[in-house]
């Protein structure tokens, strides 16, 4: 395609630039110039030389392929001898895809969510600073506002539904808050690998109440340089 439709003129810059617009990056395409002298004929022989003037939003190879490189305007240029042409280059990326890092998420305390939206144009590059509209199905579990992430407000369930254009996204939400439990005077916790986290100890003799008492199997381990069967562990408290 040749985008500088413009002549090249070996002694007089006659042209007329086109342009050309790429909607994701990483497209190219080869733009074409015909050097010609100031009678219309071609000078084929003619060694053409190219140029991007942003290298950030496009370049160009030495036979005129052209890349998007990043969103912007560019311009690139075709020269041979004192004779150049140009061709403005547009780019942009138009989203194709729309993606939640989560879309079952737990909480157990208020305020704004780790959570993720991932838009994408067709060639899978991510897009910065893409417009994302939020909507939620109940803002006093879950408020959606002018930015991203959404925040946790209350407890209970709602859905978290996430727009790009016409890209739809959903996340389930649902928010639980703790559970204050006493473990005695004399307790341990700790935090298991599937997230649960438990507390456990012998009360002390201070004749205090759990809220919720599980036993639980105990294989005696040496902490911190203690032998683990110096303190059996009586009871175990599930937290969360």
């Amino acid at each position: 395609m040749d985008l500088l439709t413009g002549p090249l003129c070996g002694h007089h810059d006659h042209v007329s630039p086109s342009e050309v617009t790429f909607d994701g990056l990483g497209d190219d395409l080869r733009v074409n110039a015909t050097v010609k002298d100031q009678h219309g004929n071609v000078m084929s022989n003619d060694t053409i030389t190219w140029t991007a003037s942003d290298r950030g939003i496009a370049t160009v190879s030495s036979s005129g392929l052209v890349t998007a490189v990043g969103p912007g305007t560019s311009t690139v240029t075709a020269s041979a001898g004192s004779a150049s042409g140009t061709a403005a280059v547009t780019v942009t990326q138009t989203p194709t895809s729309l993606e939640l890092s989560d879309t079952v998420i737990h909480f157990y305390s208020v305020g704004d969510t780790p959570s993720q939206a991932t838009v994408r144009d067709k060639n899978q590059n991510p897009i910065n600073d893409s417009p994302i509209a939020g909507a939620t199905s109940d803002a006093s579990v879950a408020g959606v506002f002018s930015r991203w992430p959404y925040s946790i407000i209350g407890v209970g369930s709602a859905t978290i539904t996430v727009t790009v254009e016409s890209l739809k996204a959903e996340a389930r939400v649902t928010i639980a808050l703790g559970e204050s439990i006493t473990a005695g005077q004399i307790h341990s916790c700790g935090l298991m690998v599937t997230g649960t986290a438990y507390c456990w100890g012998s009360n002390g003799g201070d004749n205090s109440v759990t809220a919720q008492v599980v036993t639980v199997p105990f294989q005696p381990q040496s902490v911190a340089g203690i032998p683990g069967d110096r303190y059996p562990l009586e009871k175990a408290i599930p937290v969360g």
